[in-house]
């Protein structure tokens, strides 16, 4: 498969759908991959109060915002 365009080199809404339908397949990946890492989180942590660590939640939450805002978004 070849690589979609670039935004900027984008000239019709075939160029843009495929830009997109690239972007999420590797969200999927992306997503299938954070998953697994929450699985070995709850496989790791037998007790159910300490997987959901609402500061850990916070962290990783204010992590994302953070890496938004630097990337302009």
């Amino acid at each position: 498969m070849t690589a979609a365009k670039s935004p900027e080199a984008c000239e019709t809404m075939t160029d843009v759908r495929a830009g997109v339908d690239q972007v999420d397949r590797e969200l999927v990946g992306l997503l299938v991959r954070r998953f697994g890492y929450m699985n070995a989180a709850a496989r790791i942590k037998t007790d159910r109060a300490i997987v959901r660590d609402e500061a850990r939640k916070a962290q990783v939450l204010d992590n994302v915002a953070r890496e938004a805002a630097a990337a302009g978004r």
